[in-house]
């Protein structure tokens, strides 16, 4: 949809500062009925800032509006917590960027998007009108994320496994409570760990578990190849009998190649073996419907 330039000039005007002083963003673990009801009867400028769960709003405003809310589900034995974030996101405090905004966003170029995108501030498949038009993108700023739509939406899509891209497993861990008890655990599947592991090994996890979910994961080596044979190639792996490909030999380059840098980097720190004795005996299940990558 955006160039890499365009996305940055794009999040580099979306966080401007914005509004005055005196703002604060809190969650409540409350359905969004029960919360949008409570914003009725607390004074000062306060809005729903994102839908994440079931029973998990947040609230973005006046910092005195915000502590009511507080002080009302307090008092209902409902949990909050005061969230770490710049400026008080999706609520009127960011109507003052909103024009500034619209002109960086009406400046940008704009492609149709390439693979389905389920929009966070309607929780529906957006169309390539909405994604390329400016206006979208201003409300996207200002409007309530619908983050259990969104998942929701993906799953009654048939999406079977969920990638989170980003430096933790908050949203992986959203994800598995908008689904619900009923949701395999192991579709939801983070990048990064948030600092628990290494990143280098916490990236060649999540490819493996995509792998013995599935999904493709590309052909492509992590590193330029190095003499004769080795470089990647469509070879059958793991066809059952099926005549299915993979972009693979046995055992997948992509494995080698990242473990082997992680060794060279930090010897000791990766068991390359343990992983690769994994991925060959792993089952592949076949995939259905149509997967989709979120954050």
């Amino acid at each position: 949809m955006l160039s890499l330039e365009d996305a940055a000039a794009c999040c580099r005007a979306g966080a401007a500062d914005a509004g005055p002083a005196g703002w604060r963003d809190g969650g409540a673990q409350r359905p969004e009925t029960v919360v949008r009801s409570l914003l009725a009867d607390v004074p000062g400028a306060v809005d729903i800032a994102a839908v994440n769960g079931p029973a998990s709003v947040v609230v973005s405003g006046d910092r005195d509006a915000v502590a009511a809310v507080e002080r009302l589900c307090a008092a209902q034995g409902h949990r909050t917590k005061r969230l770490r974030v710049s400026h008080a996101f999706h609520s009127a405090h960011m109507d003052g960027m909103l024009d500034e905004f619209r002109a960086v966003a009406a400046g940008l170029s704009y492609a149709p998007p390439a693979v389905p995108i389920v929009s966070d501030v309607t929780g529906e498949l957006a169309t390539p009108d909405q994604l390329c038009s400016p206006e979208y993108w201003v409300g996207h700023a200002r409007r309530t994320v619908r983050f259990l739509d969104g998942v929701t939406t993906l799953h009654a899509q048939n999406v079977t496994t969920f990638l989170e891209l980003g430096p933790g497993g908050v949203l992986t861990a959203m994800a598995q409570e908008a689904l619900g008890d009923g949701a395999d655990p192991g579709m939801f599947v983070p990048t990064l760990h948030g600092g628990e592991q290494p990143d280098p090994v916490a990236a060649v996890a999540a490819l493996a578990r995509l792998h013995v979910r599935g999904v493709s994961t590309g052909p492509r080596c992590s590193r330029e190849p190095r003499g004769a044979g080795s470089t990647c190639r469509r070879t059958p792996f793991g066809t059952g009998g099926t005549g299915r490909t993979l972009p693979y030999r046995t055992p997948p380059q992509w494995v080698s190649c990242v473990l082997g840098r992680c060794r060279r980097q930090r010897p000791g720190m990766v068991n390359a073996t343990a992983f690769v004795e994994r991925l060959k005996a792993a089952p592949r299940p076949s995939s259905t419907g149509w997967s989709m990558t979120w954050c």
